[in-house]
């Protein structure tokens, strides 16, 4: 991979969006050269920054129903699954 290519990939490497693949030639690219490991940075400093200023979202009010619907369900099965069992006589 040239440098076209690489500068191509940067802004998905700072979102962590990349296969392995790609991944591992963006890392071995930017290791010897000093122009895209300066817009690397750029990238990841860009992606950190959107992230903050978008802090953090609520759940979809949907997703939040289900997941508190299932809680009784799932605690019941859990101390099903953790009671002790007694058993009485060989």
């Amino acid at each position: 991979m040239d440098c076209r290519d690489i500068e191509e990939l940067l802004p998905a490497f700072a979102l962590n969006a990349l296969s392995p693949d790609e991944t591992a030639s963006v890392e071995w690219h930017v290791e010897s050269c000093p122009w895209c490991a300066a817009l690397g940075r750029e990238n990841l400093q860009a992606a950190a920054a959107l992230a903050r200023a978008a802090g953090p979202s609520p759940a979809p009010q949907a997703l939040r129903d289900r997941v508190m619907r299932a809680i009784p369900a799932e605690s019941r099965r859990h101390r099903e699954e953790t009671r002790p069992r007694v058993t009485f006589g060989s």
